[in-house]
């Protein structure tokens, strides 16, 4: 919920407008305003996937879209399980990885008979910035909608209630109740009749919206740890050693590399325990903190990714204060500083990074802590990328930006779904790859027969190599 002084101004601030009740009418039931069953839709703000999967059952659509970043109190685990709950082979239905405005991108405008706005309820869905955004990629004759309108959402009733009036169209409001936890608040709706120039976002409204987005980060933000007056020495890692199955690469001894057979890792150095899909190449790559990465990625010289990160918050940004003093060979120095009671606690500041399948870094990039790399994404040789790049974007820069994409959504949607990479590369033989209608129309047929390949996996660890 909101603070009080934020009911408070809503209740002064958002526009009076008359709005059309539809007694009894239930959210999942505004679809029925649709015109036939050709229709393309999308959800905003999907989480465990209940309306996108009502939306797929009611016959209105030839094709929905979800998007969710699953990156917040809504994580990998959720994503896995909505997946699973809409349906893996599910082919009306493509479920995006990432945030609205990365998504906002990879559609033309005028693409969207309906468009549903479910999520950021306490920030007025970014002050009424994602509606404003998404406008654009509705047909005439479509409808938008959202969830959440009702006093307890003050800023949602604000930035509906002002979208209403600037686009010029009728506020429809549902009234029934459903007794379940997705369905708590009315939901409004409005038909575009026409187009509309010059919408802007009210700036006071944005202002405290994204007051409110702060606020609600730091709520939820991990708080930082006690110090230790006593903490238990932490036991370093051996000496590196270098490894005779990846040529030149240095793994320290104690840390798991698990990887699908076969891959290739040529002068590199692991700092991590990490996972690595089949056919993936690395050239000369520091690697410090990686989750996994996926299948058929290919990784250029000069590559560093998950690099450590400094304390912002300490007395200093020196790993002094915050790691294991072991690292460090200050001799005498050093026991005296131990003697002054400094925590030694690490603080973990972003997690390991994730790569999907299909990517390609180009020479030198660096990539932090705490991103996501969709799949077949393209990062741009020296680029710093600080966020998380979307499925099939081009990005370049420092710090990166999106370029462009490497296909149409369409295009990328049916990979997404085709997922190609899960598949033998024996499919591809002799087929036209150069051409990516026609190998996506080829896949379409064959992978119906195919069964995903299972590779050999390994596991290796002090120096010692064996199959899992």
């Amino acid at each position: 919920m909101n603070e009080p002084k934020i009911f408070d101004i809503a209740k002064i601030k958002t526009p009076n407008v008359q709005t059309n009740n539809l007694d009894g009418w239930l959210r999942h039931e505004i679809v029925n305003h649709l015109e036939g069953n050709e229709n393309i839709g999308i959800e905003l703000g999907v989480a465990k996937g209940v309306y996108s999967k009502r939306m797929i059952e009611s016959q209105k659509f030839k094709r929905f879209y979800g998007v969710d970043v699953y990156g917040d109190a809504h994580d990998t685990v959720e994503y896995r399980n909505t997946i699973k709950f809409i349906g893996v082979e599910e082919e009306k239905y493509a479920l995006l990885r990432m945030d609205f405005t990365n998504a906002l991108e990879l559609f033309p405008d005028n693409y969207f008979d309906f468009i549903y706005v479910d999520g950021y309820a306490h920030t007025g869905e970014e002050g009424g910035k994602t509606f404003i955004e998404w406008y654009r990629k509705l047909k005439v004759g479509g409808i938008m909608a959202g969830d959440d309108y009702h006093d307890d959402w003050p800023l949602v009733k604000w930035a509906v209630n002002d979208f209403a009036l600037q686009s010029e169209e009728t506020l429809n409001i549902t009234t029934g109740e459903e007794q379940s936890e997705y369905c708590k608040y009315p939901t409004w709706f409005i038909k575009k009749t026409k187009h509309v120039l010059g919408l802007k976002t009210n700036k006071e409204l944005y202002t405290l919206a994204m007051q409110e987005k702060e606020r609600i980060r730091q709520l939820r933000a991990p708080k930082p740890q006690a110090p230790v007056q006593n903490p238990v020495p932490v036991q370093q890692p051996k000496a590196p050693v270098k490894s005779h199955f990846f040529p030149k690469t240095v793994i320290p001894q104690g840390l798991k590399i698990q990887y699908e057979e076969p891959v290739f890792m040529d002068g590199c150095f692991v700092f991590c325990h990490t996972k690595i899909g089949a056919y993936t190449y690395f050239g000369d790559t520091h690697i410090g903190s990686l989750k996994s990465i996926g299948r058929f990625c290919s990784i250029a010289p000069g590559v560093k990714i998950g690099l450590g990160e400094h304390t912002k918050n300490y007395l200093s940004t020196h790993p002094l204060f915050f790691k294991s003093a072991g690292m460090f060979n200050f001799t005498g120095e050093m026991d005296k500083f131990k003697e002054t009671g400094v925590p030694r606690t690490l603080e973990i500041i972003k997690e390991e990074p994730i790569i999907g399948n299909d990517v390609w870094i180009g020479a030198n990039a660096i990539i932090a802590r705490g991103v996501t790399i969709g799949d077949g994404a393209i990062i741009g040789a020296n680029s710093l990328v600080l966020q998380d790049v979307p499925p099939y974007a081009i990005v370049g820069g420092s710090p990166a930006k999106i370029i462009k994409y490497r296909f149409e959504p369409e295009i990328i949607a049916k990979l997404l779904e085709l997922q190609w990479w899960n598949y033998s590369p024996e499919i591809f033989k002799n087929k036209p790859v150069d051409n990516i209608e026609s190998i996506i129309n080829y896949l379409e047929t064959e992978l119906k027969n195919a069964q995903p390949i299972k590779y050999q996996q390994w596991e290796f660890l002090n120096d010692n190599l064996r199959k899992i």
